[in-house]
C-alpha cells in the first residue's frame, strides 16, 4: 500500500491532466444526460408522492411508508432529526426542478418546525428526535443529524428568499465546530445533550462526510460572510480527510476506510471494511469541491477514489456498484439503492470533468440498471435493493435524498 506521503506526490500528476477539464464543455455533457427524464424521475417519481404523505399542518414530516405509501405500523409517529432535514433538501430539488412554489413552502414549513422544535433552546444544537407535535422524545446530540441539520438550512438559505436562513446555518455550523467536533476534528457520532461525547475509540467517516457535503452547499449560500465560513470549513475539513484518511494503493488507487480507531488511523480487524457506495460518494464531493476553489488538490483524490471504486466495486456485467469490500479483500456484491443512487452519481460528474468514454459508457449503463431493476413503475420511488425482483424484500419506501441529489447534479450537469 502507497503511503500518504506517496498520495501526495501523485497529487500534481493526476490534477495536471484534469485542470483543463474541470469546467468543461457542457453542450458535451448535455447530449449524454437526459436533464428531461431526470427532472420528471425526481418530481413524479419521489416529490410528488412525499408532498403528498409526509407534511403535517406544523411542519414535521412523517416517516415510514410502505410501497403503496401506506403507513407502516407504529411508524411515522416521531419525526427524527436526519429524516425532517433530508427530506427539506430533497423537496427544494424538487422546487429548482419545477419552480413549484408548493414544494418551497412545504420545505420552509419543514425548517421552522426543525428550529422551533428540533433545536435545543437551552445548550445549542439540535435533538435527535421529537414527536410529531414538537414535543420532545429523545435529547441525544448527533453528529450525522447535524451534518444534515446543517445541509437543509444551506439549501434553504441558497434556495428562499427568507432571511434568517443563513444566520441558522452559520450558527448551527459554528455550534458542531466548538462542540461536536473531536480533538483531531471529525465530527463525533454521538453525544448527549450537553455535547459530553459519547466514550469510546470507534470512529466512522460517514458522518464527517456529509458535514463536507453540507459545507460545500454553505459555501455556496448567497450571502458572502456565511459562504466564506462554509468555504474555509470545507477547505479544513477536505485537506485534512485527503492528508490523513486516503489510504494509497500500490497501483496509483485510494480508498477511505469506513472505520477509523480514536485517532482517526484505519481499524485492520473485522470493521475494517471499504463502503463502496461512499467511495463514489467522495468522488463526487471532491471533484464539487475543486470547482468550488476549496482545493485545487481534491479533484486528483477524487479520480483515485473512482479508479479504486470502479475496479473493485463496479459492476461491468450489469452496471452498479456492490456493497463493500470486506477486511480480507473480497468483494460483497449486494447492490442497494442507496449505492447506485451515489455510484451513477459520481460517475455523472467525473465523466462531465474528464469527457472519459469509459465512464459515459458506465453512466449509461448503470442508468439503464437503475431504471430496469430499482425504478418501482406500479408505486412510484425505487425498490429497496436489487434483490427484490427475485424475492420478497421489505415493503418500505427509501428516503428521497440520495436519489434527490443524483437527480439535481444530472440536470445541472447538462447545463
Amino acid at each position: 500500500m502507497a503511503t500518504s506521503g506517496g498520495l501526495r506526490r501523485r497529487h500534481g500528476l493526476v490534477l495536471a491532466g484534469l485542470a483543463p477539464l474541470l469546467g468543461c464543455e457542457p453542450a458535451r455533457t448535455a447530449h449524454r444526460i437526459d436533464a428531461d427524464w431526470h427532472r420528471q424521475a425526481l418530481l413524479q417519481g419521489h416529490v410528488a408522492h412525499w408532498l403528498r404523505v409526509a407534511p403535517t399542518a406544523n411542519g414535521a414530516f412523517r416517516s415510514g411508508f410502505t410501497r403503496s405509501w401506506q403507513a407502516r405500523p407504529g411508524a411515522g409517529l416521531s419525526v427524527e432529526l436526519t429524516h425532517q432535514a433530508r427530506l427539506i433538501v430533497a423537496l427544494l430539488a424538487g422546487h429548482e426542478a419545477s419552480q413549484d412554489p408548493q414544494h418551497l413552502r412545504a420545505a420552509e414549513a419543514g425548517g421552522r418546525f426543525l428550529l422551533a422544535h428540533l433545536r435545543d433552546p437551552v445548550h445549542g444544537g439540535f435533538f435527535h428526535q421529537v414527536r410529531l407535535d414538537g414535543s420532545l422524545q429523545a435529547d441525544a446530540k448527533r453528529g450525522y443529524g447535524h451534518a444534515f441539520a446543517l445541509l437543509a438550512l444551506s439549501e434553504l438559505a441558497r434556495v428562499s428568499t427568507e432571511r434568517d436562513w443563513a444566520e441558522a446555518a452559520v450558527q448551527t455550523w459554528q455550534t458542531i465546530a466548538t462542540q461536536l467536533l473531536d480533538a483531531q476534528g471529525g465530527l463525533v457520532s454521538d453525544a448527549d445533550r450537553r455535547f459530553v461525547h459519547a466514550q469510546g475509540d470507534a470512529r466512522t467517516q460517514n458522518p464527517s462526510m456529509h458535514l463536507f457535503e453540507a459545507l460545500l452547499a454553505l459555501a455556496q449560500v448567497p450571502q458572502a460572510d456565511a459562504a466564506a465560513q462554509g468555504l474555509q470549513g470545507a477547505r479544513r475539513l477536505g485537506n485534512w480527510v485527503v492528508s490523513d484518511w486516503v489510504q494509497g494503493e500500490a497501483d496509483g488507487g485510494a480508498h477511505l476506510p469506513e472505520w477509523y480507531d480514536g485517532r482517526w488511523k484505519p481499524r485492520r480487524d473485522g470493521g475494517g471494511y471499504i463502503d463502496l457506495g461512499h467511495q463514489f460518494e467522495w468522488v463526487h464531493l471532491l471533484t464539487n469541491a475543486t470547482r468550488l476553489g476549496v482545493s485545487p488538490t481534491l479533484a486528483a483524490v477524487a479520480e483515485r477514489l473512482l479508479q479504486f471504486a470502479t475496479g473493485k466495486g463496479y459492476d461491468d456485467i450489469d452496471g452498479g456498484c456492490f456493497n463493500r469490500v470486506l477486511p480480507g479483500g473480497e468483494v460483497d456484491r449486494r447492490k442497494g439503492w442507496w449505492q447506485q443512487a451515489e455510484c451513477l452519481h459520481g460517475l455523472m460528474v467525473a465523466a462531465h470533468a474528464t469527457q472519459r468514454p469509459e465512464l459515459w459508457r458506465r453512466v449509461e449503463q448503470t442508468l439503464t440498471w437503475v431504471q430496469r431493476t430499482l425504478i418501482d413503475a406500479t408505486h412510484g420511488g425505487w425498490r429497496p435493493g436489487a434483490e427484490c425482483l427475485d424475492r420478497g424484500c421489505d415493503d418500505l419506501q427509501p428516503d428521497p435524498y440520495h436519489m434527490a441529489q443524483m437527480h439535481r447534479a444530472a440536470w445541472r450537469l447538462a447545463g
